[in-house]
């Protein structure tokens, strides 16, 4: 919980740092007061505007609970895996073999993140997002069933791998650039930061109430990481706009990737 609290700092730096910038002068003061009041202005109406829109509403819902979803079982989980490993060893393995076998399995976390950046092309970023939230409520059944009937150290530390793995192999990517394919730019940054807020609350959330929750069962801690899981599945399949189905004329302009919204944006307010 402090670490995820440490996360304020940078904000709070960024705050600070830019408060001495706006004490140059007095004129400066005026200059910026206008120009930030008059494009707060243009910027408030262009996001209520695109917050009455009803594709834009969908995927708020879309990528903000798929964050959440994410952050609550990642926190729950991987800050709860040492216990775990140690629970599953025993507490008497020596300091040094135990920082190892943690190690190890924290490892994990990087060939899932570049063999997700590879499938990207191959199968879109829902498709991803929703094949990574299946295997990682398998994998927490798994571990929950091995738990349960107290299959060996061996297999469990293999499913702890496992699991690291697919905590980090598409949904770790797919919740960051899944906000930045959905919206207008006029607003990317915005709803961004909102999907993101999402997944603050669900990281709050995983790491304090599953450490009340791995104390009583083991077993119905990855239980509920399945859960969450297979609703993250729901959401990305229902909330999340697909990019690569066809609905989306796909334009490029520089680097920068636009979507034509005409044709989807009828469909969903005729339903």
């Amino acid at each position: 919980m402090i670490l995820v609290g440490f996360g304020i700092l940078p904000s709070l730096a960024v705050l600070i740092l830019t408060a001495f910038q706006l004490n140059a002068s007095k004129e400066a003061r005026e200059t910026f007061r206008e120009s930030a009041s008059a494009k707060s202005l243009g910027n408030e109406s262009i996001i209520k505007a695109s917050l009455h829109d009803p594709l834009n509403q969908m995927r708020l819902i879309g990528t903000g609970a798929s964050w959440f979803l994410y952050d609550i079982i990642y926190y729950g989980a991987a800050f709860n895996l040492p216990q775990v490993l140690a629970s599953v060893f025993g507490d008497d393995t020596d300091l040094v073999t135990s920082s190892w076998r943690n190690l190890f399995v924290t490892s994990m976390g990087l060939p899932g993140v570049m063999h997700a950046l590879r499938l990207f092309d191959v199968m879109g970023t829902k498709s991803l997002q929703g094949y990574g939230f299946c295997s990682l409520g398998v994998n927490c059944l798994a571990l929950a069933l091995c738990d349960a009937m107290d299959a060996g150290p061996k297999i469990m530390f293999t499913f702890c791998c496992c699991l690291i793995f697919t905590l980090n192999w598409a949904i770790n990517v797919s919740t960051y650039v899944m906000p930045m394919e959905s919206y207008p730019r006029e607003v990317r940054s915005t709803f961004h930061g909102f999907s993101s807020g999402c997944g603050k609350v669900g990281g709050f959330i995983g790491g304090f109430f599953f450490s009340i929750l791995y104390d009583r069962s083991v077993t119905l801690t990855f239980l509920v990481c399945a859960l969450l899981s297979f609703i993250g599945v729901w959401v990305t399949w229902r909330y999340v706009e697909p990019f690569d189905d066809g609905v989306f004329s796909l334009k490029k302009r520089g680097d920068v990737v636009l979507y034509d919204q005409n044709v989807r944006r009828s469909e969903v307010m005729n339903n």
